[in-house]
């Protein structure tokens, strides 16, 4: 057996942990952290309960920084005092997949799980209200005068979020008494959270002109709230950069004595509000949820430093030009706050600079020397889509780019070109990630995050969703630990003991112990951290729940309408009416409520998230807005001259298509398929073009669905009954299906059947 090199209490392995913004997949992020402590604890746990066995590595793991935006702030936030008190299991059964979809995921971090899975809901029950609630408009309703304009500050209800953020703080608190300061935690731990400051803070850079000097002023949004904590932990750990700037300096610990010298207690009334809003400012996001008024002392802008590679004195020259006059200097700025993953939801670079030695200098990035590493916690990792482009030229309408503007703005300031530089040039070992990975069957799912549907905000829908994610987050995690978080034994700073497994990917064999390639867990899993997590399967929600959600939107879009009413004074019964129909439709396939059970629906029947699997697949059938392949096969087969060539069914040209598809952008679709047909480019370009059918019979959703595997006619029938019953297809009777119109009155001609169309597609042409 192999002794250690050194003392492996000096051995230290320095981490900090980035969570992007995510909405409602916070939930995600939060099973991430829960899995990680509780890895940590129970590594903890061994080394204490076999204090003399050289098999249990020795080395120690730091937390050293965290940073986060939007969700990922309100994580970092309440899951860096959750974590304080350690590992405290609760849930569901450790070991075993919930068979319960409403049971309640295994977690360790009571106070983080309650944050993002109990409370927080557009609908369901919930002890501190939810986000559909109308006791808001209500308030505003009864105190509203008809003359005034009443404050409405967001879309959905947001005061259960303030509430979720007392309640979590007031359980930490109370149970800070019998706190016990963690070894994977710093004695000052350093937390970043984003914000979109709608003041901005002005700067100014002297310039030289032909009259002189005079200042280019510039403008800065995007700003932050730095807290330094003291007393979560007892390693030893000092951040040059982070500590060269003014920040909240609040001490966690409740023992009734005084805290350090410099810190105020996180638990007076002001300063316990002050980080509450200033993480609930991090994920205002904008129009849905209520922005957030906030004071930052000016000093926190005066001494402030950026992470950027420049040499800390640098940044002591870079003031904000504050339009002051002397004497008038107030000590706080104050600022309308918005969701800080508006400009960056990305926020690694904080804690990355938080984590260096000698600022600006890279911490080592390859494998042999690495020892400050930042993990980024990343629930939607994809790049943006490019989106597709017309195949003859690029749309140039005014409403078209008018209407893109906002997303390049933000996407533009969120792109990082200095940090893929860095990262082409440091080494693999610095800069890690955890994002979702879902597989069934041992095939890796398209959607693997429950909560990604409505751009995130669908989580709220269902506790189920969030339960799923939490577990999934868990289990991601330590996958990443399991198989990959890892150095050589040649890395000074980890204590690589054998009959330690090593690390491999998935399939392969351990190298042998005189690999030096080989690597070697830099956070081991012992006790409950080695039993592998299990995520229950993929949650649904019925029909019944859809309507129920459906039913609270229209209740809080109505309460907003009473409130319309009473401000602009409209009293004649008439008006009235025409204002309601014209805002929510005589029915369910009119105005906004057509709208929005497009939208809603849809999303859920894509990520399959409600009703059976054929249901689904009708429903995706009839809600197409975009040519199938199957429709386009079709479309050929009707449209080709009698002479093209080659003469393929329709199945054939179908099944072209789809490997068309598979291979080439839509720009290159034409001249691909019209050689494939035999027809011309124009000619295909026409086809694809053309409106997809709003009107589908049995017959036609039958065959579609048979392109890829038999589906009998009787099963279709049955199922788009259902749907019908459900009032998500509507139904046409008296179509006629050779002369594709509504039949004239005759003696004599082919028989009419039904046809069908989503509850949300008024457009299109006619039924196949």
């Amino acid at each position: 057996m192999p002794q250690h090199a050194e003392p492996a209490a000096e051995k230290t392995v320095y981490l900090g942990l980035a969570m992007s913004g995510a909405i409602s997949a916070g939930a995600y992020s939060a099973g991430v952290l829960d899995f990680l402590i509780e890895a940590l604890e129970e590594w903890e746990k061994e080394k204490r309960r076999k204090p003399g066995d050289p098999t249990i590595p020795r080395h120690q793991v730091v937390i050293a920084g965290m940073s986060g935006a939007s969700a990922g702030a309100i994580t970092c936030a309440m899951g860096a005092l959750s974590a304080a008190f350690g590992a405290r299991p609760a849930g569901a059964p450790r070991n075993a997949k919930a068979s319960d979809p409403d049971q309640a995921a295994f977690h360790v971090l009571p106070e983080l799980y309650g944050a993002w899975v109990r409370y927080p809901t557009f609908f369901e029950e919930s002890e501190v209200g939810t986000l559909l609630g109308t006791d808001d408009v209500d308030a505003l309703i009864a105190e509203t005068a008809t003359e005034k304009m009443p404050p409405v500050t967001s879309v959905l209800n947001s005061k259960p979020l303030s509430e979720i953020g007392q309640r979590v703080m007031e359980q930490i608190r109370t149970a800070a008494s019998a706190f016990e300061p963690r070894p994977y935690f710093p004695q000052r731990l350093h937390l970043f959270l984003t914000q979109t400051n709608s003041r901005g803070i002005p700067y100014a850079i002297e310039v030289k002109s032909d009259q002189g000097t005079s200042e280019y002023g510039m403008m800065c949004h995007l700003d932050r709230a730095h807290f330094t904590l003291a007393g979560l932990g007892t390693a030893q750990f000092d951040s040059r950069w982070a500590g060269a700037e003014q920040s909240y300096r609040f001490d966690v610990v409740n023992r009734g004595s005084a805290p350090p010298q410099g810190f105020e207690s996180l638990w007076t009334e002001q300063n316990t509000k002050t980080y509450i809003e200033n993480t609930l400012a991090s994920g205002a996001y904008p129009i849905g949820l209520e922005a957030r008024d906030l004071m930052h002392p000016l000093d926190h802008y005066r001494d402030r430093v950026w992470p950027v590679p420049a040499a800390l004195e640098i940044f002591k020259g870079i003031k904000p030009y504050w339009p002051w006059r002397s004497g008038m200097t107030p000590e706080v700025y104050r600022f309308t706050a918005l969701d800080g993953g508006a400009i960056d939801n990305d926020p690694f670079q904080f804690v990355r600079y938080t984590l260096m030695a000698e600022p600006p200098k890279d911490s080592p990035g390859a494998t042999d020397q690495a020892d400050r590493m930042v993990i980024m916690i990343s629930p939607f990792p994809e790049p943006p889509e490019i989106g597709a482009l017309p195949a003859s030229k690029s749309d140039k309408r005014l409403s078209k780019v008018a209407a893109g503007l906002s997303k390049i703005f933000i996407q533009q300031s969120r792109f990082k070109l200095d940090e893929m530089i860095r990262t082409l040039s440091s080494g693999d070992a610095g800069l890690w990630r955890i994002s979702p990975r879902r597989s069934s069957g041992g095939v890796n799912q398209k959607f693997a995050i429950a909560c990604g549907l409505y751009g995130g905000f669908g989580g709220f829908l269902a506790r189920r969703f969030r339960d799923h994610d939490y577990e999934l987050g868990r289990r991601n995690c330590q996958g990443l630990l399991n198989s990959w978080f890892g150095l050589p034994k040649t890395n000074p700073h980890i204590d690589a003991v054998m009959p330690m497994p090593q690390l491999r990917s998935p399939g392969s064999v351990p190298a042998p112990a005189e690999d030096t390639t080989a690597l070697y867990p830099i956070i081991p899993l012992y006790g409950s951290a080695s039993i592998e997590v299990q995520v229950r399967d993929w949650p649904t929600i019925d029909a019944k729940h859809y309507r129920g959600f459906l039913d609270q939107i229209f209740a809080r879009g109505e309460k907003f309408f009473e409130l319309i009413k009473k401000i602009s004074g409209i009293d004649n019964w008439i008006k009235r009416s025409y204002l309601s129909i014209g805002l929510w439709g005589t029915d369910a396939g009119s105005g906004i409520r057509r709208v929005l059970t497009n939208l809603i629906l849809g999303d859920l029947v894509r990520r399959d998230q409600i009703l059976t699997e054929q249901q689904r697949q009708i429903l995706e059938v009839c809600m197409a807005t975009k040519l199938t392949p199957w429709l386009v096969a079709h479309r050929i087969v009707e449209q080709r001259p009698a002479d093209a060539t080659p003469v393929m069914t329709v199945k054939e040209i179908y099944g072209e298509i789809k490997n068309i598809q598979q291979v080439a952008p839509r720009e290159f679709l034409d001249d691909l398929i019209a050689k494939v047909v035999g027809l011309t480019p124009e000619q295909v370009e026409t086809i694809l073009e053309a409106d997809t059918p709003h009107y589908r019979t049995v017959d036609s959703i039958t065959d579609e669905l048979s392109a890829n595997a038999p589906v009998a006619r009787s099963e279709v029938a049955v199922r788009v009954k259902e749907l019908v019953d459900l009032g998500i297809l509507l139904v046409a009777s008296g179509w006629d299906p050779v002369g594709r119109r509504w039949p004239s009155l005759r003696l004599f001609g082919p028989a009419t059947v039904d046809a069908y169309r989503f509850v949300g597609r008024e457009d299109g042409s006619t039924c196949l």
